[in-house]
């Protein structure tokens, strides 16, 4: 299905510029286009793993446990049928805290090995149960506290205050 959109939006694009007289200048946006975007990916890219490496630094040292604690306690009642020693409560936690930080990116990792346990909980149901169902719902809503990636592509950009989007996200 994906495919399909990707065709008829090229074919759509190539057209347009055929009919506006941009034709020529086709492979010059398409190569820039190209250019463009490898960029914007390595900057974002030394980003992720830097906070990715600050996440392990914290995960070694203990901390992160300590932070997946305090959070846990506030999103227990979220998942009444999870035991409260329970692995996924706590990988559940460490994925919310990264998506706080606006490190959606550096949580899938944690977010995957939630699942894994949220997935044993359930007994191999083939049926999703509550708390898997909830998860997600917490994973797409994405709460945000501090955009670091938007931060990131705004300073990439050129932008001259690049924490001027903080207050209308949060």
């Amino acid at each position: 299905m994906i495919n399909f959109l990707w065709v008829i939006l090229i074919t759509l694009g190539v057209i347009f510029s055929i009919i506006t007289g941009n034709f020529t200048n086709l492979s010059s946006i398409i190569l820039n286009s190209t250019s463009d975007a490898f960029n914007i990916f390595l900057k974002i890219s030394f980003m992720i793993i830097f906070w990715s490496g600050m996440f392990n630094i914290l995960k070694d040292t203990g901390y992160l446990k300590k932070l997946s604690k305090l959070l846990s306690k506030i999103i227990k009642p979220l998942f009444k049928e999870l035991d409260e020693n329970s692995k996924a409560i706590e990988y559940i936690s460490i994925t919310i805290l990264s998506n706080i930080l606006g490190l959606g990116v550096a949580s899938t990792s944690t977010g995957l090995k939630a699942f894994e346990y949220l997935k044993e909980e359930a007994k191999d149901s083939k049926l999703p149960s509550k708390a898997m169902i909830t998860f997600i719902i917490l994973n797409i809503t994405s709460f945000t506290i501090f955009p670091t990636t938007i931060i990131s592509i705004r300073n990439n950009f050129g932008s001259t205050n690049d924490m001027d989007v903080l207050l209308i996200i949060m």
